[in-house]
C-alpha cells in the first residue's frame, strides 16, 4: 500500500481483507458508530466508554423517572414552557435526558438539552462529547470536529476523547493528526483497546503492517474474547505472507463474532485464502 489508499496491485484477497478491516475499525470506536453498529453485540465490550449505546448503559440510573416533559422541537436551544425542569441538573443528569430524547427519536430535544446543558456547564468536556456523537451519527460531521475538539481542549488528558477526534479527522482524510490522537490515546492509556484497535487498524491502512500487528497482539492479549482485532490481525498477517496465522485468526473470527454479515463476510474470505492455499502447492 502507498500514499494512503489500498494499491491495487496488491493480491485482491488481501485487499478484500484490509477493506472489511476497515469497516471494522468502528467495533472498538467507542463513539462514532453506524446505526446498525449500535445494535450489535460486539460494541458492548467491558471498558467501552461512549458510543451512543454504552453512553445510555453508563448514565441510566434504575431509580431515574421518565422524562416527559418534551422541549420545542422547533429550536435547537429551546427552553421548556413554564419552569425549566433541568435547572437543578448535573452534568451527567443532563447527559442521561438527552440520551433518552434522542433513544426515543427526539433529536431536537437531544440536542437542545445538550445545548442547555452546555450553556450552564460550559466547561463540561463530557457534555461536547456527547453532543459530538450524536451530530456525527447525523452526518453533521464539521460540527462534531469542533465539538470534539473542545472537549480534547477542556481535558486533553482524557484519551476516549483523543479516540474519538482521531475519528472524526479520519472522515477528513486527516490521517497524520488521527495518528497524532491515537498515538497520545496510547501514551495516555497503553491498555485502552479503542486506542490500539484504532491505531492499528489506521497503521495497517497505510502498510505499516509490522506496527499494525503490535497493537492487535495487545488487543488480543487484552481481551482474547473480542473477534474484530482477530480479524483486522488475519488481514496484516496475510499481508506479510504469514498465511497460516491468517487463517487461524480468521477461524477465530468466525467462532467469536456474533454479527452474521461479518461472520459471512470471513467466511467467504477464508474459503478464498484456502483455495488460494491449495493453487499455491
Amino acid at each position: 500500500m502507498k500514499n494512503n489508499k489500498l494499491s491495487r496491485s496488491k493480491n485482491s484477497q488481501t485487499k478484500n481483507g484490509l477493506f472489511i478491516a476497515g469497516a471494522l475499525l468502528g467495533l472498538l470506536n467507542y463513539t462514532m458508530l453506524s446505526a446498525n453498529e449500535i445494535n450489535t453485540k460486539e460494541t458492548a465490550t467491558k471498558g467501552s466508554s461512549t458510543s451512543l449505546t454504552n453512553l445510555s448503559s453508563r448514565y441510566r440510573q434504575r431509580d431515574v423517572l421518565r422524562h416527559i416533559d418534551p422541549l420545542d422541537a422547533g429550536r435547537a436551544m429551546a427552553s421548556h414552557r413554564g419552569k425549566n425542569p433541568h435547572r437543578n441538573l448535573s452534568a451527567d443528569q443532563e447527559i442521561k435526558v438527552a440520551l433518552q430524547h434522542y433513544q426515543e427519536g427526539r433529536k431536537p430535544e437531544a440536542m437542545a438539552t445538550l445545548g442547555q446543558a452546555i450553556a450552564h456547564y460550559p466547561k463540561a468536556a463530557k457534555l461536547y462529547d456527547v453532543r459530538a456523537t450524536l451530530e456525527l451519527q447525523s452526518g453533521e460531521t464539521s460540527d462534531a470536529l469542533a465539538d470534539i475538539e473542545k472537549a480534547v481542549e477542556l481535558a486533553s488528558d482524557n484519551p476516549v476523547y483523543r479516540v474519538n477526534r482521531s475519528q472524526i479527522y479520519l472522515k477528513f482524510h486527516r490521517e497524520k493528526e488521527a495518528l497524532a490522537d491515537l498515538n497520545k490515546a496510547v501514551e495516555l492509556n497503553p491498555d485502552l483497546i479503542p486506542a490500539r484497535f484504532n491505531r492499528g487498524s489506521l497503521l495497517a491502512y497505510q502498510g505499516k503492517n509490522k506496527a499494525a500487528l503490535a497493537d492487535f497482539d495487545h488487543c488480543i492479549a487484552l481481551n482474547p474474547h473480542l473477534p474484530a482485532p482477530y480479524f483486522n490481525r488475519a488481514a496484516v498477517y496475510k499481508a506479510l505472507g504469514k498465511k497460516e496465522l491468517a487463517l487461524k485468526d480468521l477461524q477465530n473470527f468466525i467462532k467469536i463474532a456474533q454479527n452474521n454479515s461479518w461472520k459471512k463476510s470471513a467466511q467467504d474470505l477464508l474459503k478464498a485464502w484456502n483455495e488460494e492455499k491449495e493453487v499455491a502447492k
